[in-house]
């Protein structure tokens, strides 16, 4: 009796065994779900945002920053002081000289205030670095995204084509067979078939590299990407037709450089001003000697005589060198201001071909809108039905499905440069 009681025991757990289980078991599972969907992106913007977060480059970036600025601090960089000690002969034979000197020398104190300059103005060069990946980072990440929902939303298209088109050889395949057509019909249907699943394999293999390509730009290994629903037009976060570059992050990294160009001319012509030195000495002089009132006593080692020293280094022969850092700084501040002049009129004209580019994409998109996809879709259903009563043959009955499902093609395709050309507009224009 007591042996069941005991196998019981065993075999039944207790309610708080059973809960403690339970409650494992869901924790795993809402964390199996979490790590599920964290792995997993519908959104653009979250795409963008892990992106930003993974990229090495940025964390590249950021290190580069703290760094210049850790250097920052050795813009106020004053040589070592120096510190000496003299024993020896001095006014006698006897060893009566013992004396300390203490010197530093430091250079034109302008010269330190326009390193400091030089070293913040430097800081802000790696920061605005970091911006202009970021943007360039951020519109691949844009592209590639869009590009994939296109080819979503092709496959979408084409498998609605290849049942259309299965309903077709089946179709044709009946009316072979009771002779109500010949084979020309029947292999022309087939063809179809085989062409569309030839462009589905196609797109899928774009869609796996567009995937790839998007993982590689966030840094993931193991993520579902994949966009919702069918492409759609991409909301304007800028007017188009009043964009302008001076927000550009690559115009305004140039715009730096020509300031620490600026900074680093600064520097050298403020170091051919002379550098100052500073000197204290400290020392006894055992032995006779004579007081201020004139006459004579005996010092020894616990007199002690003392001084300073003030001087200019003048750099006389080291001018020609330091004027030719000074040009050499100077030619580096005209060529950056050519290279930004260059990189204005590249963008300036791009943005121009850009916006017509976009008025273009959207004149197109209003007319597949409010007349090419009404039209495609009534040519596909008339077409269809008139193939199913008999009114028109198969040749008729192709032409209009190619017709209708081309109008549906050229209207993705258009779609996607509107969103891409809106995409580099945005990428000149500076906005994330």
């Amino acid at each position: 009796m007591h042996k069941e009681k005991d196998i019981k025991r065993i075999l039944i757990p207790s309610a708080h065994t059973v809960l403690i289980v339970i409650t494992l078991w869901m924790s795993q599972t809402v964390t199996w779900a979490q790590t599920t969907e964290a792995n997993t992106y519908h959104q653009l913007d979250e795409a963008v945002q892990t992106a930003i977060a993974n990229n090495p480059t940025l964390k590249a970036a950021d290190l580069q920053i703290e760094q210049q600025r850790a250097l920052q601090n050795s813009s106020w960089d004053i040589p070592k002081t120096e510190v000496s000690w003299t024993h020896g002969q001095y006014n006698s034979i006897q060893s009566d000289d013992n004396q300390f000197n203490v010197s530093q020398r430091i250079e034109f104190p302008s010269v330190y205030a326009h390193q400091n300059k030089l070293a913040k103005a430097q800081v802000e060069g790696r920061e605005q670095m970091r911006i202009a990946t970021q943007n360039e980072l951020i519109q691949q990440v844009k592209s590639n995204w869009y590009a994939l929902w296109l080819a979503m939303s092709k496959a979408e298209l084409l498998h609605q084509q290849d049942s259309i088109y299965q309903r077709y050889v089946h179709a044709a395949t009946l009316r072979y067979e009771t002779g109500e057509s010949n084979l020309l019909e029947k292999a022309t249907a087939e063809s179809q078939v085989a062409e569309i699943h030839v462009m589905i394999d196609q797109n899928q293999s774009d869609i796996s590299i567009l995937q790839t390509q998007l993982r590689t730009l966030l840094n993931i290994q193991d993520a579902t990407i994949q966009p919702l629903g069918k492409l759609e037009r991409r909301a304007n976060k800028i007017t188009p037709e009043s964009s302008d570059i001076t927000q550009n992050p690559t115009l305004a990294w140039f715009k730096q450089q020509m300031q620490i160009a600026a900074r680093e001319k600064s520097v050298q012509k403020a170091q051919l001003l002379p550098d100052i030195t500073l000197g204290y000495f400290n020392q006894s002089l055992i032995g006779t000697g004579r007081t201020l009132q004139g006459g004579q006593t005996n010092y020894t080692a616990s007199d002690r005589f003392d001084g300073f020293s003030v001087g200019l280094a003048i750099p006389i022969f080291s001018s020609k060198s330091q004027i030719a850092q000074v040009k050499a700084a100077e030619m580096k501040q005209q060529t950056t201001a050519a290279q930004l002049e260059a990189q204005t009129h590249a963008l300036q004209g791009q943005l121009e071909a850009l916006l017509q580019q976009y008025q273009k994409y959207r004149a197109s998109l209003d007319y597949y809108g409010q007349n090419a996809l009404p039209q495609s879709d009534l040519i596909l259903a008339q077409a269809q039905k008139g193939f199913e009563s008999g009114s028109i043959g198969y040749i008729e009955y192709i032409q209009g499905l190619n017709t209708a499902l081309n109008i549906k093609f050229n209207y993705l395709e258009t779609l996607n440069l509107f969103n891409q050309t809106l995409i580099q507009i945005e990428w000149i224009s500076g906005v994330q």
